[in-house]
């Protein structure tokens, strides 16, 4: 079991519910400058207000990682809310939130979106939430798969 889904456990058996928001998106197009500086994928999260699904995901799972300090350096995650405000996409044009996860034919939600600087999709993007006990484990192999494609040299073994 790595050290992240540990972090994880505790943290939910903690009432992780009460940590900060995920980060929401503005500009695309500044934060790739970060993405390319330090070789970290952007885990997107496309979700919606009236989505029970997304609550959970975001209560559950997401708040939790965040908390845990196991991304940091590793992956940029961040949240676009369908029904939120204008975005700038990654080549600096002012889109609306759905305009942009259209782009993605990320209608369904939640929808997580691995990319790189670009906006190229670098794993399997994750639609829906089936199983909250085994979210976790699967959301980590998709960041070591984004990580892997975008900076493999900062892939490292996992205890």
């Amino acid at each position: 079991m790595s050290a992240w889904w540990l972090g994880w456990l505790l943290l939910v058996a903690a009432g992780a519910g009460a940590q900060p928001a995920v980060p929401g998106v503005d500009d695309l197009q500044r934060l790739a400058g970060t993405i390319r500086a330090e070789h970290t994928p952007l885990v997107l999260v496309v979700w919606a207000h009236d989505c029970p699904y997304c609550r959970v995901l975001d209560e559950k799972i997401l708040r939790p990682l965040q908390a845990s300090g196991e991304l940091e350096g590793r992956a940029l995650l961040r949240r676009l809310e369908l029904d939120g405000p204008d975005v700038r996409d990654f080549d600096g044009r002012l889109v609306t939130s759905r305009e942009f996860a259209d782009r993605y034919d990320a209608w369904f939600t939640p929808t997580v979106l691995f990319l790189d600087a670009d906006g190229t999709e670098l794993a399997e993007r994750m639609v829906g939430l089936s199983n909250v006990d085994f979210y976790p484990a699967y959301l980590e192999q998709a960041i070591d798969r984004a990580v892997a494609r975008l900076a493999p040299e900062r892939l490292s073994p996992r205890p």
